[in-house]
């Protein structure tokens, strides 16, 4: 049930027939002249219409011809990629093939080009494993084209940079096709069946046709925040010295809210623990947060400090102070402190690859993100 047939050398597209009109038109002329020929066998066409409205070409007689057929959400999905593309200024065709420089063929569902550029557009319906996911794209990748997948199936390749993949979900209601993009909470591992589609776990959900437009139109980026300023929300709280009785307040809390800079990306959480064991961490929180910019908001100076505490092994490590004697703040004590955490200012930071990746855990932050701007 492909999107085009073929006249000869020419390729002809189901969806150029805009209207019903036209569509009936052509119908009736090919019952006249049947020189229309499917292009995986070469055997004559008929013009058909899906239960979802696609206008589709279709082998006239069974026979032997053993191309799958395809369903009526993967046309639908097909023709919504095309349609995306068709408000760009990439030329987008249906059901393209080729081959590697070795010989390897590759069919990809929409080819888009412009220029020397080409990315190739998958629709997966049918289930496939990763090994097979990783053997066709790096055809693509062979060839110099940049594959790009949509999966129904919930185990798929979703933080990948080299091999971008996406969940694909039909709407009955809606007669549609959206693109989720996982939250930093999704694992289908993990996510219970009947969570599988709670709000929590897919922080973006995006038409197909949109999303199709976007991710040629520099949209659909990976891992935005890195080497981007991002605001870094510090947040404190009151206690009192055990040394002179007064006043300080403590940092305890530090959040890069990324989702200011970029819109549904959640936001990342860092921590004087995870900054001090980070090479040159201490340098680099002492550059975000000097004594001077704390002192004015009641925080003592934060830095690498001795712990006098046996139960802390003495350790030194990065920590508070009091904003009137300098005393440490050990962390052993902070546990006891019943005041919420509040923000007492916010500086902007580069979330620069040269502590970043020294950082545990990515998912916050190497992940997929789409401008719906």
């Amino acid at each position: 049930m492909p999107l085009k047939c073929l006249r000869g050398a020419d390729e002809i597209y189901a969806f150029d027939m805009e209207s019903n009109g036209a569509w009936e038109a052509f119908r009736k002329e090919n019952a006249k002249s049947g020189d229309l020929r499917m292009p995986c066998c070469g055997a004559a066409v008929v013009l058909r219409t899906s239960p979802l409205g696609t206008r589709h070409f279709a082998h006239k007689r069974t026979g032997p011809c053993e191309t799958a057929p395809e369903s009526k959400e993967h046309l639908l999905a097909k023709r919504l990629v095309i349609d995306g593309m068709r408000r760009t200024n990439w030329d987008a065709k249906p059901e393209q093939d080729g081959a590697t420089p070795t010989g390897e063929r590759w069919k990809a569902d929409v080819l888009a080009t412009r220029g020397k550029a080409r990315v190739a557009f998958e629709i997966q319906w049918s289930r496939q494993d990763g090994a097979e996911t990783k053997r066709r794209q790096e055809r693509y990748v062979a060839s110099d084209i940049r594959g790009l997948w949509l999966f129904r199936q919930l185990d798929f390749p979703f933080a990948d940079k080299d091999c971008p993949a996406f969940r694909m979900v039909f709407d009955e209601k809606m007669n549609g096709v959206s693109v989720w993009i996982p939250s930093p909470l999704w694992h289908p591992d993990y996510a219970k069946p009947e969570e599988r589609d709670a709000d929590r776990h897919w922080s973006q959900r995006i038409e197909l046709s949109r999303f199709a437009e976007g991710a040629v139109s520099g949209r659909l980026r990976f891992a935005p925040t890195l080497g981007a300023t991002l605001p870094l929300d510090v947040m404190v709280v009151k206690t009192v010295c055990r040394r002179c009785g007064k006043e300080t307040r403590i940092v305890v809390k530090m959040v890069l809210a990324a989702s200011r800079i970029f819109p549904t990306h959640p936001d990342i959480h860092v921590s004087l623990p995870s900054m001090d064991r980070i090479p040159g961490g201490p340098s680099i929180v002492a550059g975000w947060l000097p004594k001077g910019l704390l002192r004015r908001y009641g925080v003592g100076e934060v830095k690498v400090r001795r712990s006098g505490l046996e139960v802390e092994k003495r350790a030194s490590y990065l920590s508070n102070g009091c904003v009137s004697c300098g005393a440490m703040q050990a962390r052993w004590f902070e546990g006891n402190i019943d005041d919420d955490p509040e923000v007492a200012l916010t500086v902007d930071v580069v979330f620069d690859e040269s502590w970043v990746l020294h950082m545990p855990g990515t998912r916050n932050w190497r992940r997929w993100w789409f401008d719906e701007s």
